[in-house]
C-alpha cells in the first residue's frame, strides 16, 4: 500500500457495526427497487397486455363517439327530411344510411388502428411502411 492510501484509511472515522449493517440495509432496499423496475421493463407480456388494454379502450371511445355522431346527424337528417314534406320516410331512411355508413367506417378504421398498435405494424407477415 502506499502512503497515500494508508493516510486517507487512518483519517477516515471508524463507523460502529450498527451503521455499516444499517447502510447495507439501504444499499439492498434501493438495489431491491432497480431490480424491481428492470423487472417490470423486462416483462413484456405484461407491457404488452396493458398496451393492448389502452388501445381497446381508445378504440371504444372513439366508436362510442362515432355511434353519437350518427345518432346525431340521423335525428337531424330525420328532423329535415320530415319538414320538407316531399321526402318523407326516404329521406329518413338515407340519413340513417350514410350515418350507419359513417359509423362502420370510423369501426373499420379503429380497427385497423388496433390490429396495428397489438401487431407492431405487421399485417399477414408483412410490415406496413
Amino acid at each position: 500500500m502506499t502512503r497515500e492510501s494508508e493516510a486517507t484509511r487512518t483519517r477516515r472515522p471508524a463507523r460502529s457495526e450498527q451503521e455499516l449493517r444499517a447502510e447495507v440495509d439501504r444499499a439492498r432496499e434501493q438495489l431491491a427497487g432497480t431490480v424491481a423496475e428492470l423487472a417490470g421493463k423486462a416483462d413484456v407480456k405484461a407491457r404488452a397486455r396493458q398496451k393492448a388494454t389502452e388501445v381497446r379502450g381508445r378504440a371504444r371511445d372513439v366508436a362510442a363517439e362515432t355511434r353519437e355522431r350518427a345518432r346525431h346527424t340521423a335525428r337531424q337528417a330525420g328532423g329535415t327530411a320530415g319538414s320538407g314534406g316531399s321526402e318523407g320516410a326516404a329521406g329518413t331512411s338515407r340519413a340513417a344510411l350514410s350515418a350507419g355508413a359513417a359509423a362502420l367506417v370510423a369501426a373499420a378504421v379503429a380497427y385497423a388502428l388496433l390490429r396495428r398498435r397489438l401487431h407492431g405494424g405487421r399485417v399477414s407477415g408483412r410490415r406496413w411502411p
